[in-house]
């Protein structure tokens, strides 16, 4: 075999060899082994806010402010559990509660238990418009509420570990939700 030959197969082999590593990357990265906070996030971008790794788990009746981290001053917010699960259709910057966007809006929760009897519990701090907000866990209607004030709907059996969209839709209005909390 002759000096230039042997360069050619050399050539080919490592065309083949990087071929078949870009191959691999391409297909791994259309499934990435990423935790569902990440996927939701930077991946599907399904939330608005980033909870950090693990935090969409969820006690049973843990209430969870619907605001910022910091104040409008810049000082950390100490009236309790920030709530980071928020999905799309909530605005941007939220100082006196989550302000809805859009015609829904999301929060997300992984119970850390199954129940059978679960309640979903808002405050609903602020409302605009003559419409009302239609409220669905897992897109099966648990309720609706049309003015601000404290709500409680029957979510019924919830599994443990898996995940449970709370899904609020409105019909010709916005809401500002204050707290948010999953009792049993």
């Amino acid at each position: 075999m002759n000096k230039s030959k042997g360069k050619f197969i050399a050539f080919w082999l490592l065309v083949v060899i990087l071929a078949g590593f870009y191959l691999t990357m391409m297909y791994l990265g259309t499934r990435p082994q990423v935790g569902i906070e990440y996927r939701m996030y930077y991946i599907t971008h399904e939330l608005s806010d980033w909870p950090g790794y693990g935090n969409l788990a969820y006690t049973f009746g843990t209430v969870e402010y619907c605001t910022e981290l910091k104040g409008r001053d810049g000082k950390e917010f100490t009236l309790g559990r920030v709530c980071r699960r928020k999905g799309q259709g909530f605005k941007e910057k939220q100082y006196d509660g989550s302000e809805s966007i859009g015609e829904a809006s999301f929060i997300y929760y992984i119970p850390t238990k199954s129940a059978d009897s679960a309640q979903y519990e808002c405050y609903i701090n602020g409302f605009k418009g003559d419409g009302h907000v239609n409220v669905y866990a897992n897109d099966i209607k648990i309720g609706e509420f049309d003015s601000t004030g404290e709500y409680r709907m029957n979510i019924g059996s919830v599994a443990g570990d898996e995940l449970l969209t709370i899904k609020f839709v409105t019909d010709n209005c916005s809401f500002s939700l204050w707290t948010s909390s999953i009792t049993e």
